[in-house]
């Protein structure tokens, strides 16, 4: 198979895996970092190829960058996570900075996936969140989140995600 193009990868969320959360955005605003989001996210998926269900205490900043996600309208996500019940890739994985992410739509995950495919690099997780707590998106969207085992060649995985009306449906803002 020859040269699959993929879209640029753009930087739009950092996620630390943390021993302690609390401990973590504690500091975090204790360094300026004193606007959180917080939500519980129930998903169902895979870790490799294992099915299963799991559930994540998810905590966003916007005020750690500059960068911009146009789509979002929104600046650099930091991400703080926690995983309360569940199989996840992070299990045998030490406290580290999780993953890189960026926003895509279907298309794009296809052409990241047959580029991965490609390069031998396998799906770490991926999983369609079921239910969310957060005010802002819990009656308006769903995710499929892709997770590529990265990280023995970065230090890092890399993460596709893809927005999803509450139906599944492909997300935009017009679809409100």
């Amino acid at each position: 198979m020859g040269n699959i193009k993929v879209p640029k990868f753009e930087i739009q969320q950092i996620a630390l895996n943390a021993p302690s959360s609390d401990a973590a955005i504690e500091l975090l605003t204790d360094l300026g970092l004193t606007e959180w989001t917080t939500d519980h996210v129930v998903a169902s998926g895979a870790v490799g190829n294992v099915a299963g269900r799991n559930e994540a205490d998810l905590n966003f900043n916007y005020q750690a960058g500059n960068g911009s996600d146009a789509q979002a309208a929104k600046p650099l996500e930091l991400e703080v996570l926690k995983y309360t019940s569940g199989n996840n890739w992070l299990q045998k994985r030490p406290h580290n900075v999780s993953h890189l992410g960026m926003h895509v739509t279907n298309d794009q995950l296809l052409q990241y996936r047959a580029y991965f495919n490609n390069k031998g690099i396998s799906v770490a997780q991926e999983v369609m969140t079921q239910s969310h707590t957060n005010e802002a998106i819990k009656d308006e969207r769903r995710y499929n989140y892709v997770i590529f085992d990265t990280y023995d060649i970065l230090g890092v995985d890399l993460k596709f995600i893809v927005r999803l009306n509450t139906d599944y449906t492909p997300y935009t803002s017009e679809s409100k």
